[in-house]
């Protein structure tokens, strides 16, 4: 069969499997992703969370000023985080997914919707450490910047819907705007 090193195709069989996938879904054999994109996905997967610790320790978030604010919120506020709590758990869609079983299906569902938590959780933490936190410099501002960029490329690297990044905003303004 005819063999191809682009990204995303497989080895074998030559079919564009998407970059998603190791193995592929039509004959079983790797599926070829540079090395880079490896590298990247490593490294969002690992600095992004330990930016927004680092966020957290260095802003000094006071919690029980989110808790007032929270308390004596506006309605819209409420709304835009219900809205963007509720893009980050709708399922994405699967139509154009080829599966072996209705167990990949369900895993590839779950890893998706676990991405699109996870971008919204980091977003919301850097929002509250922002907006909370008892110090706030060109450090901190610097810190969130790169969180929320991280946020915004990774559905370029994982499976994730990009909508989820507009939800990770929409949590972000409403707990910007308390």
């Amino acid at each position: 069969m005819k063999s191809e090193l682009k990204s995303g195709v497989c080895v074998s069989c030559g079919r564009k499997a998407g970059r998603f996938y190791r193995t592929c879904p039509y004959c079983g054999e790797r599926v070829w992703q540079p090395v880079w994109r490896r590298i990247a996905c490593l490294k969002l997967l690992v600095i992004s969370p330990l930016l927004v610790f680092a966020l957290l320790w260095l802003a000094h978030a006071d919690w029980s000023a989110l808790a007032r604010a929270v308390r004596a919120g506006h309605a819209w506020a409420a709304f835009l985080f219900a809205a963007g709590a509720g893009l980050l758990v709708l399922p994405m869609p699967d139509d154009d997914r080829v599966v072996s079983s209705q167990a990949e299906l369900v895993r590839w569902q779950a890893v998706a919707v676990g991405g699109s938590l996870f971008c919204g959780a980091l977003s919301l933490l850097a929002a509250v450490s922002l907006r909370f936190g008892r110090t706030s410099g060109a450090g901190v501002w610097a810190l969130a910047i790169v969180v929320w960029i991280s946020v915004a490329v990774a559905p370029l690297f994982f499976r994730i819907p990009w909508r989820a990044v507009a939800a990770s905003a929409l949590l972000a303004a409403s707990v910007a705007l308390r």
